[in-house]
Formats: C-alpha cells, sequence, structure tokens
C-alpha cells in the first residue's frame, strides 16, 4: 500500500495577496467588508488568510479582455 501524500494548503497574508494581484490592502479590506468582487479569504483567531489555490481560482475567474473598452462593457453589467 503506497503512502498517501499529505497536502499543505500555502496561505498568505493580506499583503502579500495584494502585492500578488496589484491591488491595496485598503482594498481587499473593503472587499471582505462588503463582500463583493475580492477572494475568499479564512480566518485563524484573528488573523486574515487567503489560500494561495483559492487566489488563483479567483484570478482566473476574472474577465480576460483585449481593450479598455471591453472593461467599461464589463463593469457597466
Amino acid at each position: 500500500m503506497e503512502a498517501q501524500e499529505l497536502k499543505v494548503p500555502v496561505y498568505l497574508t493580506q499583503r502579500q495577496v495584494a502585492e500578488m494581484v496589484g491591488k491595496s490592502e485598503a482594498w481587499l479590506e473593503r472587499s471582505r467588508w462588503s463582500g463583493i468582487g475580492g477572494p475568499v479569504f479564512t480566518k485563524i483567531g484573528r488573523s486574515v488568510r487567503y489560500s494561495m489555490e483559492d487566489i488563483i481560482n479567483w484570478l482566473e475567474a476574472q474577465p480576460r479582455l483585449t481593450s479598455t473598452t471591453e472593461a467599461r462593457k464589463a463593469t457597466q453589467k
């Protein structure tokens, strides 16, 4: 019988996620408070953490656009 590989999730801080996705820490805080637009997060005690898997999924779910005209149309929907 083969030993199963333990898959340990990687958790990131708010600062790490802000740098990774090109948003400010304040933007991440506002998206948590409003529940709109940002990635899902986890509370570990009083700390906020984001799983790397969730961040990658959130980034992949964002619309891919080829122009600013497309971006304006996408935000008006």
